[in-house]
Protein backbone atom coordinates (compact mmCIF):
# COMPACT_ATOMS: atom_id res chain seq x y z
CA UNK A 1 0.00 0.00 0.00
CA UNK A 2 1.31 3.29 -0.87
CA UNK A 3 2.06 5.88 1.67
CA UNK A 4 0.23 8.01 0.70
CA UNK A 5 -2.85 5.81 0.90
CA UNK A 6 -1.81 5.45 4.24
CA UNK A 7 -1.91 9.62 4.78
CA UNK A 8 -5.15 9.87 3.69
CA UNK A 9 -6.53 6.52 5.60
CA UNK A 10 -5.38 8.02 8.47
CA UNK A 11 -7.08 11.48 8.01
CA UNK A 12 -10.38 9.60 8.17
CA UNK A 13 -9.76 8.83 11.69
CA UNK A 14 -11.24 5.38 12.76
CA UNK A 15 -12.65 4.78 9.33
CA UNK A 16 -12.35 1.03 8.46
CA UNK A 17 -9.29 0.02 7.56
CA UNK A 18 -8.61 -1.06 4.06
CA UNK A 19 -8.59 -5.01 2.77
CA UNK A 20 -5.80 -6.73 2.56
CA UNK A 21 -4.22 -7.02 -1.02
CA UNK A 22 -6.58 -8.52 -3.21
CA UNK A 23 -7.21 -9.28 -7.34
CA UNK A 24 -9.75 -7.75 -9.48
CA UNK A 25 -11.85 -4.63 -8.14
CA UNK A 26 -13.05 -3.85 -4.70
CA UNK A 27 -16.61 -5.27 -5.37
CA UNK A 28 -14.94 -7.84 -6.59
CA UNK A 29 -13.50 -8.42 -3.23
CA UNK A 30 -16.73 -7.87 -1.46
CA UNK A 31 -18.82 -9.99 -3.63
CA UNK A 32 -16.31 -13.52 -3.20
CA UNK A 33 -16.53 -12.19 0.48
CA UNK A 34 -20.19 -12.59 0.56
CA UNK A 35 -20.95 -15.04 -2.05
CA UNK A 36 -20.96 -18.59 0.37
CA UNK A 37 -23.21 -17.15 3.38
CA UNK A 38 -25.76 -15.25 0.22
CA UNK A 39 -25.72 -19.19 -1.30
CA UNK A 40 -26.54 -20.12 2.78
CA UNK A 41 -29.04 -17.66 3.51
CA UNK A 42 -30.85 -18.26 0.14
CA UNK A 43 -30.92 -22.14 0.55
CA UNK A 44 -32.44 -21.52 4.48
CA UNK A 45 -34.97 -18.89 3.38
CA UNK A 46 -35.55 -19.17 0.09
CA UNK A 47 -38.02 -16.35 0.25
CA UNK A 48 -35.88 -13.59 0.57
CA UNK A 49 -35.17 -11.36 -2.19
CA UNK A 50 -31.56 -12.28 -3.03
CA UNK A 51 -30.30 -8.77 -3.79
CA UNK A 52 -31.07 -7.42 -0.36
CA UNK A 53 -29.14 -10.26 1.24
CA UNK A 54 -25.96 -9.30 -0.91
CA UNK A 55 -27.11 -5.44 0.43
CA UNK A 56 -27.12 -7.05 4.21
CA UNK A 57 -24.18 -9.02 3.98
CA UNK A 58 -22.08 -6.46 2.18
CA UNK A 59 -23.08 -3.76 5.26
CA UNK A 60 -22.02 -6.24 7.53
CA UNK A 61 -18.11 -6.71 5.78
CA UNK A 62 -18.06 -3.08 5.29
CA UNK A 63 -18.46 -1.73 9.05
CA UNK A 64 -18.74 -5.19 10.75
CA UNK A 65 -18.86 -4.58 14.65
CA UNK A 66 -22.34 -2.41 14.65
CA UNK A 67 -24.72 -4.54 13.13
CA UNK A 68 -26.74 -7.54 14.35
CA UNK A 69 -25.77 -10.43 12.50
CA UNK A 70 -28.95 -11.81 12.27
CA UNK A 71 -31.79 -10.37 10.61
CA UNK A 72 -35.72 -11.25 10.03
CA UNK A 73 -37.02 -13.92 7.21
CA UNK A 74 -37.57 -13.33 4.69
CA UNK A 75 -35.82 -9.97 3.87
CA UNK A 76 -37.92 -7.97 1.97
CA UNK A 77 -38.57 -4.43 1.25
CA UNK A 78 -40.94 -2.46 -1.30
CA UNK A 79 -38.68 -2.81 -4.20
CA UNK A 80 -38.34 -6.36 -3.59
CA UNK A 81 -39.86 -8.88 -6.76
CA UNK A 82 -43.15 -9.93 -5.89
CA UNK A 83 -43.19 -7.68 -2.93
CA UNK A 84 -47.18 -7.16 -1.63
CA UNK A 85 -47.78 -4.60 1.15
CA UNK A 86 -49.22 -5.78 4.47
CA UNK A 87 -52.72 -4.71 4.80
CA UNK A 88 -54.20 -2.00 6.48
CA UNK A 89 -54.37 -2.02 9.86
CA UNK A 90 -57.85 -3.26 11.36
CA UNK A 91 -59.85 -0.45 13.77
CA UNK A 92 -58.93 -2.58 16.60
CA UNK A 93 -55.05 -2.58 15.68
CA UNK A 94 -52.42 0.63 17.31
CA UNK A 95 -50.88 2.16 14.65
CA UNK A 96 -46.94 3.57 15.36
CA UNK A 97 -47.29 7.40 15.05
CA UNK A 98 -44.00 6.99 13.54
CA UNK A 99 -45.35 5.21 10.83
CA UNK A 100 -47.03 8.08 9.33
CA UNK A 101 -44.95 10.79 9.86
CA UNK A 102 -42.96 10.21 6.20
CA UNK A 103 -39.69 10.74 7.59
CA UNK A 104 -38.31 8.19 5.52
CA UNK A 105 -40.03 9.80 2.25
CA UNK A 106 -36.95 10.78 0.79
CA UNK A 107 -35.50 7.25 0.87
CA UNK A 108 -38.39 5.68 -1.35
CA UNK A 109 -38.20 9.08 -3.16
CA UNK A 110 -34.01 8.00 -4.48
CA UNK A 111 -34.50 4.63 -4.43
CA UNK A 112 -36.82 5.40 -7.42
CA UNK A 113 -33.87 7.22 -8.68
CA UNK A 114 -31.61 4.32 -8.58
CA UNK A 115 -33.51 2.13 -9.64
CA UNK A 116 -34.00 4.18 -12.58
CA UNK A 117 -30.40 4.40 -12.77
CA UNK A 118 -30.48 0.59 -13.00
CA UNK A 119 -32.03 0.82 -16.44
CA UNK A 120 -32.49 -2.87 -17.07
CA UNK A 121 -33.48 -2.11 -20.77
CA UNK A 122 -36.59 0.19 -22.58
CA UNK A 123 -40.10 -0.49 -20.95
CA UNK A 124 -41.37 -3.04 -23.12
CA UNK A 125 -38.28 -4.94 -22.71
CA UNK A 126 -38.51 -5.26 -18.72
CA UNK A 127 -42.47 -5.30 -17.78
CA UNK A 128 -41.42 -8.01 -15.40
CA UNK A 129 -40.10 -7.53 -11.84
CA UNK A 130 -36.38 -6.31 -12.66
CA UNK A 131 -37.58 -2.61 -12.49
CA UNK A 132 -40.45 -3.28 -9.97
CA UNK A 133 -42.06 -0.27 -8.80
CA UNK A 134 -41.79 0.52 -5.39
CA UNK A 135 -45.10 -0.37 -3.27
CA UNK A 136 -46.71 1.87 -0.80
CA UNK A 137 -44.65 1.78 2.64
CA UNK A 138 -44.27 -1.29 4.66
CA UNK A 139 -42.39 -1.38 8.08
CA UNK A 140 -40.50 -3.86 8.75
CA UNK A 141 -41.09 -5.72 11.51
CA UNK A 142 -38.04 -4.80 14.18
CA UNK A 143 -39.18 -7.66 16.50
CA UNK A 144 -39.59 -10.58 14.21
CA UNK A 145 -37.30 -13.26 14.65
CA UNK A 146 -33.60 -12.85 13.48
CA UNK A 147 -33.55 -16.60 12.66
CA UNK A 148 -32.83 -17.20 9.17
CA UNK A 149 -34.76 -20.24 9.18
CA UNK A 150 -37.72 -18.04 10.85
CA UNK A 151 -40.71 -18.34 9.56
CA UNK A 152 -42.97 -15.02 8.69
CA UNK A 153 -44.84 -13.55 11.66
CA UNK A 154 -48.56 -13.68 11.61
CA UNK A 155 -49.56 -10.66 9.82
CA UNK A 156 -46.45 -10.60 7.06
CA UNK A 157 -48.16 -10.55 4.05
CA UNK A 158 -45.71 -12.32 2.12
CA UNK A 159 -45.77 -14.08 -1.14
CA UNK A 160 -44.41 -17.60 -0.93
CA UNK A 161 -44.42 -18.99 -4.48
CA UNK A 162 -44.04 -22.66 -5.22
CA UNK A 163 -41.54 -24.40 -7.91
CA UNK A 164 -44.71 -25.00 -10.21
CA UNK A 165 -46.08 -21.50 -10.22
CA UNK A 166 -43.01 -20.15 -11.01
CA UNK A 167 -42.09 -22.34 -14.17
CA UNK A 168 -46.22 -21.76 -15.43
CA UNK A 169 -45.21 -18.02 -14.77
CA UNK A 170 -42.09 -18.04 -16.63
CA UNK A 171 -43.26 -17.45 -20.19
CA UNK A 172 -41.35 -16.71 -23.41
CA UNK A 173 -40.85 -12.51 -22.88
CA UNK A 174 -39.65 -13.79 -19.29
CA UNK A 175 -36.58 -15.66 -21.26
CA UNK A 176 -36.03 -12.66 -23.48
CA UNK A 177 -36.25 -10.58 -20.38
CA UNK A 178 -33.46 -13.12 -18.66
CA UNK A 179 -30.87 -12.83 -21.43
CA UNK A 180 -31.02 -9.42 -21.28
CA UNK A 181 -30.36 -9.17 -17.50
CA UNK A 182 -27.71 -7.31 -16.17
CA UNK A 183 -28.13 -4.36 -19.02
CA UNK A 184 -27.62 -1.57 -16.74
CA UNK A 185 -27.48 1.75 -18.31
CA UNK A 186 -23.87 2.73 -18.17
CA UNK A 187 -23.99 6.86 -19.37
CA UNK A 188 -27.52 7.57 -17.26
CA UNK A 189 -27.27 10.90 -15.22
CA UNK A 190 -30.75 11.24 -14.37
CA UNK A 191 -30.34 9.64 -10.62
CA UNK A 192 -30.84 12.93 -8.05
CA UNK A 193 -27.81 14.08 -6.63
CA UNK A 194 -29.10 14.00 -2.85
CA UNK A 195 -28.92 11.79 0.48
CA UNK A 196 -31.64 9.66 0.49
CA UNK A 197 -31.48 10.00 4.37
CA UNK A 198 -32.85 12.96 5.66
CA UNK A 199 -31.10 14.00 8.78
CA UNK A 200 -33.83 13.71 11.70
CA UNK A 201 -33.73 16.09 14.80
CA UNK A 202 -32.79 14.72 17.84
CA UNK A 203 -30.52 12.34 19.78
CA UNK A 204 -27.76 10.93 17.16
CA UNK A 205 -27.91 7.12 17.23
CA UNK A 206 -24.75 5.98 18.13
CA UNK A 207 -24.24 1.77 18.08
CA UNK A 208 -22.50 1.02 21.39
CA UNK A 209 -21.25 -3.17 21.81
CA UNK A 210 -24.61 -3.21 24.08
CA UNK A 211 -26.38 -1.17 20.92
CA UNK A 212 -26.29 -2.88 17.65
CA UNK A 213 -28.13 -2.08 14.98
CA UNK A 214 -30.79 -4.20 13.21
CA UNK A 215 -30.14 -4.86 9.14
CA UNK A 216 -33.87 -5.52 8.29
CA UNK A 217 -34.93 -1.83 9.32
CA UNK A 218 -36.33 -0.26 6.37
CA UNK A 219 -34.23 2.88 6.52
CA UNK A 220 -30.97 0.62 6.22
CA UNK A 221 -32.39 -1.44 3.36
CA UNK A 222 -32.98 1.76 1.34
CA UNK A 223 -29.63 2.80 2.24
CA UNK A 224 -27.88 -0.15 1.62
CA UNK A 225 -29.35 -0.49 -1.61
CA UNK A 226 -28.50 3.01 -2.63
CA UNK A 227 -24.68 2.12 -0.87
CA UNK A 228 -24.38 -1.15 -3.39
CA UNK A 229 -25.65 1.01 -6.55
CA UNK A 230 -23.02 3.43 -6.49
CA UNK A 231 -20.37 0.08 -5.60
CA UNK A 232 -21.79 -1.58 -8.68
CA UNK A 233 -22.01 1.56 -10.53
CA UNK A 234 -18.42 2.49 -9.61
CA UNK A 235 -17.19 -0.75 -11.00
CA UNK A 236 -18.77 -0.41 -14.35
CA UNK A 237 -16.19 2.32 -15.25
CA UNK A 238 -12.43 1.30 -16.56
CA UNK A 239 -10.37 0.34 -14.21
CA UNK A 240 -8.45 3.36 -14.76
CA UNK A 241 -11.62 5.80 -14.03
CA UNK A 242 -12.83 4.33 -10.65
CA UNK A 243 -12.71 5.30 -7.09
CA UNK A 244 -9.82 4.19 -5.31
CA UNK A 245 -10.63 1.63 -1.89
CA UNK A 246 -9.51 4.89 0.05
CA UNK A 247 -12.24 6.97 -1.73
CA UNK A 248 -14.26 4.14 -1.30
CA UNK A 249 -13.83 3.80 2.22
CA UNK A 250 -14.50 7.59 3.09
CA UNK A 251 -17.93 7.37 0.88
CA UNK A 252 -18.81 4.30 2.56
CA UNK A 253 -18.25 5.20 6.09
CA UNK A 254 -20.16 8.69 5.36
CA UNK A 255 -23.23 7.14 3.94
CA UNK A 256 -23.49 5.01 6.43
CA UNK A 257 -23.18 7.31 9.26
CA UNK A 258 -26.36 8.96 7.61
CA UNK A 259 -27.93 5.90 7.69
CA UNK A 260 -27.54 5.43 11.49
CA UNK A 261 -27.81 9.44 11.84
CA UNK A 262 -24.31 9.60 13.72
CA UNK A 263 -22.78 12.63 15.23
CA UNK A 264 -19.30 14.17 14.10
CA UNK A 265 -19.97 13.56 9.97
CA UNK A 266 -19.47 17.10 8.91
CA UNK A 267 -15.55 16.57 8.81
CA UNK A 268 -16.23 13.29 6.93
CA UNK A 269 -18.42 15.23 4.39
CA UNK A 270 -15.89 18.03 3.70
CA UNK A 271 -13.89 15.76 3.14
CA UNK A 272 -15.56 13.99 0.52
CA UNK A 273 -17.07 17.54 -0.87
CA UNK A 274 -13.21 18.78 -1.59
CA UNK A 275 -13.12 15.24 -3.27
CA UNK A 276 -15.73 15.99 -5.58
CA UNK A 277 -14.35 19.37 -6.39
CA UNK A 278 -11.03 17.19 -7.40
CA UNK A 279 -12.89 15.10 -9.62
CA UNK A 280 -14.78 17.72 -11.00
CA UNK A 281 -10.87 19.57 -11.56
CA UNK A 282 -9.64 16.50 -13.09
CA UNK A 283 -12.26 15.24 -15.71
CA UNK A 284 -13.12 12.39 -13.89
CA UNK A 285 -16.94 13.14 -14.20
CA UNK A 286 -18.47 9.61 -13.60
CA UNK A 287 -16.60 9.63 -10.17
CA UNK A 288 -18.08 13.33 -9.14
CA UNK A 289 -21.57 11.96 -10.49
CA UNK A 290 -21.17 8.83 -7.72
CA UNK A 291 -19.67 11.38 -4.92
CA UNK A 292 -22.16 13.91 -4.99
CA UNK A 293 -24.94 11.04 -4.91
CA UNK A 294 -24.71 10.95 -1.46
CA UNK A 295 -25.33 14.59 -0.61
CA UNK A 296 -28.34 16.04 0.58
CA UNK A 297 -29.21 19.21 -1.51
CA UNK A 298 -32.16 20.97 -2.83
CA UNK A 299 -33.88 20.55 -6.06
CA UNK A 300 -32.03 23.93 -7.51
CA UNK A 301 -29.05 22.48 -6.53
CA UNK A 302 -29.50 19.03 -7.73
CA UNK A 303 -30.36 20.77 -11.21
CA UNK A 304 -26.90 23.01 -11.05
CA UNK A 305 -25.00 20.10 -10.33
CA UNK A 306 -26.45 17.97 -13.58
CA UNK A 307 -26.37 21.44 -15.97
CA UNK A 308 -22.61 21.52 -14.92
CA UNK A 309 -22.07 17.75 -15.62
CA UNK A 310 -23.09 17.70 -18.34
CA UNK A 311 -21.38 21.22 -19.91
CA UNK A 312 -18.21 20.24 -18.36
CA UNK A 313 -17.94 16.77 -20.11
CA UNK A 314 -18.92 17.90 -23.18
CA UNK A 315 -15.86 21.09 -22.68
CA UNK A 316 -13.87 18.27 -21.68
CA UNK A 317 -14.33 15.58 -25.12
CA UNK A 318 -15.02 18.25 -27.26
CA UNK A 319 -11.98 20.37 -26.33
CA UNK A 320 -8.86 18.00 -24.71
CA UNK A 321 -5.46 17.40 -27.09
CA UNK A 322 -2.93 15.54 -26.85
CA UNK A 323 -0.07 17.50 -25.29
CA UNK A 324 3.21 15.37 -26.47
CA UNK A 325 3.49 14.05 -30.39
CA UNK A 326 3.85 10.35 -31.33
CA UNK A 327 7.10 9.49 -32.83
CA UNK A 328 6.75 8.44 -36.41
CA UNK A 329 8.42 4.74 -35.76
CA UNK A 330 5.49 4.35 -32.69
CA UNK A 331 2.71 5.68 -34.60
CA UNK A 332 3.29 3.72 -38.11
CA UNK A 333 4.12 0.35 -35.96
CA UNK A 334 0.54 1.12 -34.40
CA UNK A 335 -1.14 1.28 -37.94
CA UNK A 336 0.57 -1.79 -39.51
CA UNK A 337 -0.51 -4.40 -36.65
CA UNK A 338 -4.12 -3.31 -37.57
CA UNK A 339 -3.31 -3.49 -41.28
CA UNK A 340 -5.33 -6.18 -42.39
CA UNK A 341 -7.19 -7.09 -39.67
CA UNK A 342 -10.66 -9.08 -40.01
CA UNK A 343 -13.23 -9.63 -37.37
CA UNK A 344 -12.41 -13.54 -37.01
CA UNK A 345 -8.72 -12.90 -35.91
CA UNK A 346 -9.20 -12.34 -31.92
CA UNK A 347 -5.52 -12.62 -30.98
CA UNK A 348 -4.57 -9.87 -33.48
CA UNK A 349 -7.27 -7.51 -32.42
CA UNK A 350 -6.67 -7.94 -28.88
CA UNK A 351 -2.38 -7.33 -29.58
CA UNK A 352 -3.43 -4.79 -31.75
CA UNK A 353 -5.67 -2.80 -29.01
CA UNK A 354 -3.16 -3.96 -26.40
CA UNK A 355 -0.51 -1.82 -28.31
CA UNK A 356 -2.61 1.02 -28.28
CA UNK A 357 -3.36 1.24 -25.05
CA UNK A 358 -0.06 0.57 -24.18
CA UNK A 359 2.09 3.15 -26.44
CA UNK A 360 -0.68 5.71 -27.21
CA UNK A 361 -2.52 5.46 -23.89
CA UNK A 362 -5.64 4.84 -26.01
CA UNK A 363 -8.14 2.23 -24.41
CA UNK A 364 -11.37 0.79 -26.39
CA UNK A 365 -13.70 -1.10 -23.85
CA UNK A 366 -16.45 -3.11 -24.81
CA UNK A 367 -20.02 -3.01 -22.22
CA UNK A 368 -20.17 -6.74 -21.04
CA UNK A 369 -19.87 -9.08 -18.49
CA UNK A 370 -18.50 -12.52 -18.46
CA UNK A 371 -20.92 -15.74 -18.68
CA UNK A 372 -19.14 -17.77 -16.06
CA UNK A 373 -19.74 -15.19 -13.36
CA UNK A 374 -23.12 -15.08 -14.16
CA UNK A 375 -23.80 -18.63 -14.58
CA UNK A 376 -22.19 -18.79 -10.43
CA UNK A 377 -24.35 -16.55 -9.40
CA UNK A 378 -27.55 -18.05 -11.21
CA UNK A 379 -27.18 -21.31 -10.01
CA UNK A 380 -26.89 -19.03 -6.25
CA UNK A 381 -30.39 -17.34 -6.80
CA UNK A 382 -32.23 -19.84 -8.98
CA UNK A 383 -33.39 -21.17 -5.40
CA UNK A 384 -35.30 -18.15 -4.59
CA UNK A 385 -38.91 -18.75 -4.66
CA UNK A 386 -39.91 -15.24 -5.54
CA UNK A 387 -41.42 -14.44 -8.64
CA UNK A 388 -39.04 -13.24 -11.69
CA UNK A 389 -36.15 -13.41 -9.24
CA UNK A 390 -33.08 -14.21 -11.24
CA UNK A 391 -33.55 -12.07 -13.73
CA UNK A 392 -34.28 -8.77 -11.66
CA UNK A 393 -30.67 -9.87 -9.52
CA UNK A 394 -28.89 -10.64 -12.58
CA UNK A 395 -29.84 -6.84 -13.79
CA UNK A 396 -27.87 -6.18 -10.78
CA UNK A 397 -24.95 -8.86 -10.19
CA UNK A 398 -22.95 -9.11 -11.72
CA UNK A 399 -22.27 -5.66 -12.89
CA UNK A 400 -21.37 -5.05 -16.88
CA UNK A 401 -18.54 -3.33 -17.26
CA UNK A 402 -16.36 -0.79 -19.42
CA UNK A 403 -13.03 -3.32 -20.10
CA UNK A 404 -10.65 -3.81 -23.03
CA UNK A 405 -10.99 -7.57 -24.78
CA UNK A 406 -8.00 -8.70 -23.34
CA UNK A 407 -7.14 -12.13 -22.03
CA UNK A 408 -9.58 -12.25 -19.54
CA UNK A 409 -12.65 -12.64 -21.78
CA UNK A 410 -10.97 -15.95 -24.64
CA UNK A 411 -14.48 -15.00 -26.32
CA UNK A 412 -14.11 -14.22 -30.27
CA UNK A 413 -14.35 -10.13 -30.49
CA UNK A 414 -17.01 -10.80 -32.49
CA UNK A 415 -19.19 -12.12 -30.00
CA UNK A 416 -18.14 -9.43 -27.24
CA UNK A 417 -19.16 -7.15 -30.11
CA UNK A 418 -22.49 -8.47 -30.40
CA UNK A 419 -23.16 -8.45 -26.88
CA UNK A 420 -23.00 -4.73 -26.74
CA UNK A 421 -25.04 -3.74 -29.55
CA UNK A 422 -28.73 -4.55 -28.22
CA UNK A 423 -31.16 -1.73 -27.63
CA UNK A 424 -29.40 0.07 -24.51
CA UNK A 425 -26.21 0.55 -25.66
CA UNK A 426 -28.13 1.79 -28.86
CA UNK A 427 -30.33 4.22 -27.31
CA UNK A 428 -27.38 6.10 -25.51
CA UNK A 429 -25.39 5.75 -28.70
CA UNK A 430 -28.22 7.75 -30.42
CA UNK A 431 -29.10 9.84 -27.10
CA UNK A 432 -24.84 11.10 -27.23
CA UNK A 433 -25.11 12.25 -30.78
CA UNK A 434 -27.97 14.18 -29.79
CA UNK A 435 -26.11 16.17 -26.89
CA UNK A 436 -22.99 16.59 -28.50
CA UNK A 437 -24.86 18.15 -31.89
CA UNK A 438 -26.80 20.52 -29.73
CA UNK A 439 -23.88 21.53 -27.54
CA UNK A 440 -21.93 22.47 -30.53
CA UNK A 441 -24.83 24.19 -31.48
CA UNK A 442 -24.91 26.63 -28.09
CA UNK A 443 -21.08 26.95 -28.52
CA UNK A 444 -20.00 30.43 -28.92
CA UNK A 445 -17.92 31.52 -31.91
CA UNK A 446 -16.10 30.23 -34.08
CA UNK A 447 -15.32 26.25 -32.46
CA UNK A 448 -14.42 24.18 -35.57
CA UNK A 449 -16.72 21.77 -34.48
CA UNK A 450 -19.64 22.93 -37.06
CA UNK A 451 -18.52 20.48 -39.90
CA UNK A 452 -20.09 17.99 -37.45
CA UNK A 453 -23.27 19.67 -37.46
CA UNK A 454 -23.76 18.65 -41.23
CA UNK A 455 -23.12 15.28 -40.33
CA UNK A 456 -25.20 14.54 -37.68
CA UNK A 457 -28.73 16.38 -39.88
CA UNK A 458 -27.71 14.23 -42.72
CA UNK A 459 -27.44 11.35 -40.44
CA UNK A 460 -30.91 12.11 -37.84
CA UNK A 461 -32.65 12.16 -41.72
CA UNK A 462 -31.14 9.72 -43.97
CA UNK A 463 -31.33 7.09 -41.10
CA UNK A 464 -33.46 7.70 -39.04
CA UNK A 465 -36.23 10.08 -40.96
CA UNK A 466 -35.92 12.81 -38.44
CA UNK A 467 -35.67 16.35 -38.68
CA UNK A 468 -33.55 17.08 -36.25
CA UNK A 469 -33.23 21.22 -36.70
CA UNK A 470 -37.11 20.94 -35.33
CA UNK A 471 -36.56 20.27 -32.04
CA UNK A 472 -33.40 21.82 -30.64
CA UNK A 473 -35.33 24.87 -30.23
CA UNK A 474 -37.38 22.59 -27.54
CA UNK A 475 -34.14 21.41 -25.82
CA UNK A 476 -33.08 24.84 -25.09
CA UNK A 477 -36.32 25.86 -23.41
CA UNK A 478 -36.51 22.33 -21.28
CA UNK A 479 -32.77 22.71 -20.45
CA UNK A 480 -33.18 26.44 -19.59
CA UNK A 481 -36.39 26.92 -17.64
CA UNK A 482 -37.33 23.52 -16.75
CA UNK A 483 -37.13 21.69 -14.11
CA UNK A 484 -35.79 18.34 -15.50
CA UNK A 485 -32.64 16.26 -15.76
CA UNK A 486 -30.53 16.86 -18.51
CA UNK A 487 -30.88 12.86 -19.57
CA UNK A 488 -34.42 12.61 -18.98
CA UNK A 489 -34.41 15.43 -21.45
CA UNK A 490 -32.60 13.60 -24.07
CA UNK A 491 -34.24 10.63 -23.50
CA UNK A 492 -37.38 11.93 -23.90
CA UNK A 493 -36.83 13.23 -27.68
CA UNK A 494 -35.32 9.63 -28.99
CA UNK A 495 -38.16 7.85 -27.56
CA UNK A 496 -40.43 10.43 -29.84
CA UNK A 497 -38.03 10.70 -32.74
CA UNK A 498 -35.53 8.21 -33.04
CA UNK A 499 -36.97 4.53 -31.01
CA UNK A 500 -39.14 3.38 -33.87
CA UNK A 501 -36.25 3.15 -36.44
CA UNK A 502 -33.31 2.84 -34.21
CA UNK A 503 -35.51 -1.00 -32.99
CA UNK A 504 -35.77 -1.36 -36.72
CA UNK A 505 -32.19 -1.65 -37.03
CA UNK A 506 -31.47 -3.54 -34.68
CA UNK A 507 -34.14 -5.98 -35.52
CA UNK A 508 -32.28 -5.83 -39.29
CA UNK A 509 -29.15 -6.70 -37.63
CA UNK A 510 -26.90 -10.09 -38.49
CA UNK A 511 -23.95 -11.53 -37.49
CA UNK A 512 -22.85 -10.84 -41.23
CA UNK A 513 -23.35 -7.12 -40.58
CA UNK A 514 -21.69 -6.75 -37.04
CA UNK A 515 -18.70 -8.84 -38.32
CA UNK A 516 -18.62 -6.27 -41.52
CA UNK A 517 -18.94 -3.10 -39.04
CA UNK A 518 -15.98 -4.61 -37.19
CA UNK A 519 -13.63 -5.44 -40.58
CA UNK A 520 -14.69 -1.46 -41.60
CA UNK A 521 -13.91 -0.28 -37.63
CA UNK A 522 -10.70 -1.86 -37.90
CA UNK A 523 -10.02 -0.77 -41.09
CA UNK A 524 -10.49 3.17 -40.31
CA UNK A 525 -7.86 2.34 -37.13
CA UNK A 526 -5.22 2.86 -39.64
CA UNK A 527 -6.43 5.70 -41.14
CA UNK A 528 -6.14 7.41 -38.19
CA UNK A 529 -4.06 10.72 -37.42
CA UNK A 530 -3.11 9.48 -33.66
CA UNK A 531 -1.61 12.73 -32.93
CA UNK A 532 -4.80 14.35 -33.18
CA UNK A 533 -6.07 12.04 -30.82
CA UNK A 534 -5.65 12.50 -27.04
CA UNK A 535 -5.37 9.63 -24.15
CA UNK A 536 -8.19 8.04 -22.75
CA UNK A 537 -10.84 5.43 -22.40
CA UNK A 538 -12.88 5.09 -25.73
CA UNK A 539 -16.30 3.22 -26.10
CA UNK A 540 -15.72 0.65 -28.86
CA UNK A 541 -18.92 -0.20 -29.62
CA UNK A 542 -20.09 3.36 -30.74
CA UNK A 543 -17.18 3.15 -33.31
CA UNK A 544 -19.35 -0.18 -34.36
CA UNK A 545 -22.89 1.59 -34.22
CA UNK A 546 -21.16 4.19 -36.57
CA UNK A 547 -20.81 1.69 -39.29
CA UNK A 548 -24.17 0.21 -38.86
CA UNK A 549 -26.28 2.86 -38.99
CA UNK A 550 -24.27 4.73 -41.37
CA UNK A 551 -22.77 7.76 -39.55
CA UNK A 552 -19.74 9.66 -40.73
CA UNK A 553 -17.92 12.18 -39.24
CA UNK A 554 -15.40 15.42 -40.71
CA UNK A 555 -12.37 13.15 -39.67
CA UNK A 556 -11.52 9.75 -39.07
CA UNK A 557 -10.38 11.03 -35.10
CA UNK A 558 -13.93 13.86 -34.70
CA UNK A 559 -15.29 9.99 -33.66
CA UNK A 560 -13.09 9.58 -30.72
CA UNK A 561 -14.50 12.97 -29.17
CA UNK A 562 -17.64 11.48 -29.15
CA UNK A 563 -16.73 8.38 -27.85
CA UNK A 564 -14.67 9.16 -25.20
CA UNK A 565 -15.93 7.50 -21.79
CA UNK A 566 -15.85 10.20 -18.94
Amino acid sequence: MSVMLKRFLKLLKGSPEPPADFEGTYLDHLLLKVRPRVSSRLANCPAHDPLLVVVAEVLLQTVPDIWEPDYQAPLLDPQSPGFKPPPPPQNNEVIDPAEDTGEFEAVEEVADDAESAIDADDADDAESAVDAEPADDAESDDDAESDDDAEPQDGDEVEIVSEQDVESEKSASDEALDELAGFINPFDDTAEFASPLKRRSGTAKTPTNLQKVRLDSKEILQGGRVLLTMLINNDRLPPDQQLSVAEILLASELWIGFMLESDGLDPKAQKLLQLVEQKFSEGQFSQARLLLQLFQTDRATQLNNDRNLFYEDMILRMGIRRRHQISNDIGTAVQTKFTGLTHDDSVGIRAALALLAEHLFIQCHLYTRSPASVAQWRSIVEVSTRPNAVPYFLNHIPPRRWRMPDGTDDRALKTLAKEHIVRPMMREYVVHQIKSAYFILRAVGDTGLEDYLDCFFDWATTTFEVDAPVFMPEIYKRTMIGGEMVSSIFNNLYERHFRRRADELLDELDDDAINQALDTTLARMTACDFNEIPPGNFDLGSFLLDELTGMTYPTPEFAFKLHRIT
